[in-house]
Formats: structure tokens, C-alpha cells, sequence
């Protein structure tokens, strides 16, 4: 009776010691085998067994529990592939935490040679400014819109070295008409297949109101948004304005802007949503609905309110 305890005994403490060695001390499992003198395969099976009875035991803290628990909802709600939830502080510094974090998820996505479908917004001026200073890999942007100026680098962008794949054209024409006809020039159409081959696709989600980018910027007017309001728009994707359903709404401004269809974009890889603030729980929420996306990174605030109006909505 006693050699059966000393052997048990003898046995937990090296399963304990195995674990040590591998998790504490960081050795190979094989280092491990050679000072214990057994097979590598040996101590592969004594991590496993010490995982069985609780030996090793895995504590995440608290807060990075609940951040984690929170991106499940959300891919579990909207049906998406990963969420990235981030702690911003305050509204003051969103913009650029978010494209910061954008910029660290999809770098660990890049290959080299890699594409990168990109919208328009102050949000991502950060996301491909940060991308820029920290990949190792070359960056190239296809833009998703017509515009130039909201791909330019800002005054304030350093280490900006991106190969950019512009649309030729103005975000707005004149009339449905003349986007039509930009459309199908041959410059654009190869921006367009451009994007088709890209691994990536990123954009934002604008919320509709005088406070919005698409305002500050000059792209619209007051006037315009109050008529976008009108018709239940909550969201711009694209400058394809949507309603709280995530339903497309019919407009002029629909009619002469030049950007890729928000159906294109259904079959894109890796379509990511980076949006966030106060006023914007609305606007992502219905750009989830669209179905378009795959990964949404927000903010953890935003990440419950979202989860909470959805429930609510039900």
C-alpha cells in the first residue's frame, strides 16, 4: 500500500515537473525527454495528462475574458468570420485607435504582394499610415471609390510607403449619365479588376448626420444628408447609403457616385468593417445587417451597444 502511494506520488511529481519545465521554463518538449531520460513522445503524453487532471491550468484575466466573450457574440449574432474588439478610452482619439488596431489585424494577414481594397474616411487615412510604418511587406491600395484627395497621404502621415491604385474619376458625377459612362472607361475598369484580386477589403461605415466625414469634408452638403435622413437612411458604405435594415436606398446620390457596387463587395475575401464612436451604433449595426461583412473591429463600448440594440430590435 505504501509503494503504490510513493509510486503515485512519484509519478504526479513528474508530471508536474514536466509541466514546469515546458511552461514556466519555456524548454522543449525534446530538451525535456533528454534530462528526464525518456522519449520526446513520452513527455508530449505527460503535458496531456497533466492537462486532464488540472495540473496545468490556463487563468485569463477577467477583461480579456469578457472582450473575448463579447467579439463571440458579435460573430455569432451577425454570422461573421472574427471580430476584433478594442478598448478605446474616450470618442477624442477613436479614429485613430481604431485604424491603429485595423492596421495590426490586417498586417498579420498580409503576404507579400498582397492587395488591399480600401474605402475612403479619416479612419482609414490612420489604418494605412499605421500599416505603412509597421509591415515589412509592400503595401499596395486599390481604391473602392472615385476621389483622389481621400487617398493622399495628410500632412501628418510619415513613412507613408504605399503603391496606390486609384479610381480615375471624382467621387460624384454630374449625372447618372456621366457615371455610368466613367464607369466603363478602360482606366477604371482595371482599377476594378484590380480589386477583384485583392486578399483584402476594408472599409468604414459613416453614420448620417451633420457631424459625419462626409460633411465636415464638403463631400455633401447639409441639405443632401437632411434628404438621405428623409428616405431612412442610417449608414453610408461606400457613399451607398442604407437603411436600418441594411437595405440599399435609391437616389440621386446613387446615381452619380463612382464606387464599387455594395454587391461586389459580397464576394470580396476578408471584407472587413473598422468603425466606432458614440453616434455610430446605429450605422453599424445596419451595415452588419447587409451581410456584406466578414470582420468588424469597433470598440468595446460599441461592441455592447450593438449587441444590446440588436437584441432589442428582436
Amino acid at each position: 500500500m505504501e509503494d503504490f502511494k510513493l509510486n503515485d506520488f512519484f509519478k504526479q511529481h513528474n508530471l508536474v515537473k514536466v509541466a514546469w519545465y515546458y511552461y514556466i521554463e519555456g524548454i522543449t518538449q525534446q530538451e525535456i525527454a533528454d534530462i528526464m531520460g525518456v522519449s520526446r513522445m513520452k513527455i508530449n503524453k505527460m503535458l496531456d495528462e497533466a492537462r486532464q487532471k488540472n495540473i496545468i491550468q490556463f487563468f485569463i484575466p477577467v477583461a480579456a475574458r469578457n472582450k473575448l466573450e463579447l467579439e463571440k457574440e458579435l460573430i455569432n449574432m451577425f454570422n461573421l468570420q472574427d471580430a476584433f474588439v478594442v478598448p478605446v478610452s474616450t470618442d477624442n482619439n477613436m479614429n485613430e485607435a481604431l485604424g491603429k488596431a485595423a492596421a495590426i489585424y490586417v498586417n498579420n494577414m498580409l503576404q507579400t504582394n498582397s492587395y488591399i481594397n480600401m474605402g475612403y474616411g479619416d479612419t482609414l487615412h490612420h489604418f494605412i499610415s499605421y500599416l505603412s510604418s509597421i509591415t515589412d511587406k509592400p503595401v499596395s491600395v486599390v481604391s473602392l471609390t472615385g476621389g483622389i484627395d481621400p487617398y493622399l497621404p495628410t500632412k501628418n502621415s510619415y513613412n507613408f510607403n504605399v503603391n496606390l491604385n486609384l479610381i480615375p474619376a471624382p467621387l460624384f458625377m454630374n449625372s447618372k449619365e456621366s457615371a455610368d459612362n466613367i464607369l466603363l472607361e478602360k482606366s477604371v475598369q482595371e482599377v476594378f479588376e484590380l480589386s477583384e484580386l485583392s486578399s483584402i477589403t476594408i472599409t468604414g461605415v459613416g453614420e448620417v448626420s451633420n457631424n459625419s466625414t462626409i460633411v465636415k469634408t464638403g463631400i455633401l452638403t447639409t441639405n443632401e444628408v437632411k434628404k438621405m435622413q428623409v428616405q431612412g437612411a442610417v449608414a453610408d458604405i461606400l457613399m451607398h447609403f442604407i437603411d436600418k435594415d441594411g437595405n440599399l436606398i435609391e437616389s440621386e446620390i446613387e446615381d452619380r457616385v463612382v464606387s464599387r457596387k455594395l454587391d461586389t463587395l459580397k464576394n470580396m475575401k476578408n471584407v472587413i468593417a473598422v468603425a466606432g464612436g458614440e453616434s455610430k451604433t446605429n450605422a453599424i449595426l445596419a451595415a452588419l445587417k447587409t451581410g456584406i461583412f466578414k470582420v468588424l473591429i469597433t470598440s468595446e463600448e460599441d461592441a455592447k451597444k450593438i449587441i444590446e440594440r440588436s437584441k432589442n430590435d428582436e
